[in-house]
């Protein structure tokens, strides 16, 4: 569990990303002439749209994990994706800038924002949850650092409760950013998206930890003893 807490102090440190990439989807929501609880309503039907498709994401992400459990190899998998997101993390900007933008152009991710702009056209709350789980599918270095987690969690339900607590812990500053009515300012976010590197590091290094499989509680617990209670629970 402590694992899994580690993926709200993801979503809630890495949200000042977020803030800088989603927050302006988050701020445009056609609020306009709702009242103040429907406002709030619709504010969290979005919230809960974007968590539910990172629910999805970690649904899909547990029963991949599974076979690799089943294959033996999830223990080299997390040192490989440890050291994969320790490398893109002290990548160049302009490289991972690259990466998104070559991801973006994918023709299923530009259908996704296709569809958001009609929902951004009606104003009931299945269009604002249907906006919020559109965005939760679009192109995001930082969710693809909470899919390594997901990965390499030790059940399915792990993999979703993963997920769901990094969509969680995003939510906080979002919220403050929409309530308050307050853009993150360019130079604020220039110096957050510098900090956004330290904090991949040290979950890259928590991931090559636990595929080191060394007995530390918590921080490099032993695998195999946890995969049996992992089963055993789901029985």
């Amino acid at each position: 569990m402590l694992y899994s807490a580690g993926a709200f102090i993801l979503g809630l440190m890495g949200s000042f990303h977020c803030a800088g990439m989603c927050g302006p989807i988050s701020m445009a929501l056609p609020v306009g002439g709702l009242t103040r609880d429907k406002k709030i309503l619709a504010v969290l039907a979005y919230h809960l749209g974007r968590i539910t498709s990172y629910g999805l994401i970690g649904w899909a992400i547990g029963w991949l994990g599974l076979g690799i459990r089943l294959a033996g190899v999830q223990q080299y998998l997390s040192v490989i994706l440890g050291v994969l997101l320790l490398c893109f993390a002290i990548m160049p900007q302009r490289f991972k800038n690259e990466v998104e933008r070559k991801l973006g152009n994918n023709p299923i991710w530009k259908l996704a924002r296709q569809n958001m702009a009609v929902f951004f056209s009606r104003r009931d709350l299945s269009s604002f949850f249907m906006i919020g789980f559109v965005n939760g599918w679009l192109p995001c270095g930082l969710v693809y650092v909470a899919v390594a987690g997901a990965l390499v969690s030790f059940n399915m339900l792990y993999s979703i409760l993963f997920m769901m607590l990094f969509g969680l812990g995003t939510m906080p500053l979002m919220l403050a950013l929409y309530f308050t009515g307050t853009y993150i300012s360019a130079g604020l976010r220039a110096r957050l998206f510098k900090m956004l590197p330290y904090l991949v590091s040290v979950f890259s290094i928590v991931l090559i930890l636990r595929g080191l499989n060394l007995g530390i509680p918590y921080l490099s617990p032993d695998l195999k003893e946890i995969l049996l209670s992992g089963e055993t629970m789901c029985r």
